[in-house]
């Protein structure tokens, strides 16, 4: 990580950021996850959402997100059709998801308890994992987009076009008040840690605080929708 995370009045330092989400990715693989599996989360925007992301791409797998709007048989179709290998969530998301939530996907409702204890993750280094987002599902069910794991080629590729189309760089202080269950916003944000300066995650978008954040912190970039 080479980004602060600043979210309210909470700043979370790239060192700090690191050593949670390679906790994150230890807590992950004693849960069984290994690569080219699925992680979904159900949550608002937060650092847990961020970090857990982040877990799943070290590890190689794959990170799913649910819309936080969702109920039980929306959220429950992404978890069975995704083949989860678990679910990160908190109480009130996971109790709204109860009835579709598969009864032996194991369920991590407590972030901050789930990865304090754990040793950081040194495992052998992989093929980052990458996002799997589900479609809207305008004509029938949502259907996950599984992409291929990407060549190195394929990765430089992609990420000269971060940089071209998006601005993801070293020294970019970006806002970033969208919601992360969705895919674009989603990936962004974890470009933006992976190689910026600072990431502003908000919860969601306010025109005031956006403006009064904007000048404080030195913000070169936004993502709004």
């Amino acid at each position: 990580m080479t980004a602060r995370l600043l979210f309210n009045t909470n700043e979370i330092e790239p060192a700090a950021l690191e050593e949670r989400v390679r906790r994150a990715a230890a807590a992950l693989e004693c849960l069984g996850v290994r690569q080219g599996d699925v992680v979904c989360i159900l949550l608002h925007n937060s650092p847990a959402f961020l970090e857990a992301q982040l877990a799943a791409r070290l590890l190689g797998a794959y990170w799913c997100p649910i819309n936080w709007h969702y109920k039980a048989d929306e959220a429950g179709w992404i978890l069975r059709d995704s083949g989860a290998k678990v679910l990160v969530t908190d109480d009130a998301l996971r109790a709204q998801a109860a009835a579709g939530i598969p009864p032996d996907l194991p369920v991590v409702a407590d972030w901050v308890r789930f990865i304090q204890e754990e040793e950081l993750w040194n495992g052998e280094a992989r093929q980052p994992g990458t996002l799997m987002p589900y479609t809207s599902g305008t004509t029938g069910r949502a259907k996950g987009v599984r992409r291929l794991p990407q060549t190195p080629e394929q990765l430089a590729q992609l990420q000269q076009g971060m940089r071209q189309v998006l601005g993801i760089e070293p020294g970019m202080r970006a806002l970033h008040p969208a919601p992360l269950y969705h895919s674009a916003p989603s990936s962004y944000a974890a470009q933006a840690t992976l190689h910026g300066e600072l990431l502003v995650l908000e919860e969601r978008f306010d025109a005031e605080r956006a403006l009064a954040l904007i000048e404080p912190h030195r913000l070169t970039h936004a993502y709004l929708v």
